[in-house]
């Protein structure tokens, strides 16, 4: 693959992804990357714990997030592990609803570019 193919590939990987506050104090935020019009007809036929670990599986980073919120007693920062974020998730649906809510807005709104880009 040539040098130019893997640049847009990247620039077009890179466009999709966009952050998501999920608490404002302390303030905790995931990098989310939006679903393709293929993920999104696969979560469509998806059911309970596979459609939300789907939706879970978009988070690919996260700022603000410390060792207390993996059971700690220090505010250290924390790095984005997928191993962490899974542990967290799971008792934090409200956090897994706003990922959804913003992979979905996201998606719609990419669908409604298109639209408008093939009319003219």
């Amino acid at each position: 693959m040539s040098d130019t193919v893997a640049s847009l590939i990247q620039k077009l990987q890179e466009q999709r992804r966009f952050w998501v506050t999920l608490s404002e104090e302390p303030t905790r935020k995931v990098q989310v990357t939006r679903p393709t019009a293929a993920q999104m007809a696969m979560f469509q036929g998806l059911q309970g714990m596979a459609r939300f670990q789907a939706f879970a599986d978009l988070v690919d980073d996260w700022k603000g997030f410390s060792l207390v919120d993996l059971g700690g007693d220090s505010p250290d920062r924390v790095p984005f592990s997928r191993s962490a974020w899974d542990a967290l998730w799971v008792d934090r649906l409200d956090w897994l609803a706003t990922v959804f809510e913003a992979a979905n807005n996201a998606f719609v709104k990419r669908q409604g570019q298109k639209a408008d880009a093939e009319k003219n």
